[in-house]
């Protein structure tokens, strides 16, 4: 759960804010996959 879209965590967190500003969507999935 590093970066769960669903978690107010996640939105807090520098890395995962990065990850949404490149996709521009919430792919959390396949990079977390990855």
């Amino acid at each position: 759960t590093d970066c769960d879209v669903y978690n107010e965590t996640a939105a807090a967190n520098p890395l995962c804010a990065t990850f949404t500003l490149s996709t521009g969507e919430y792919l959390f999935g396949s990079l977390v996959a990855e």
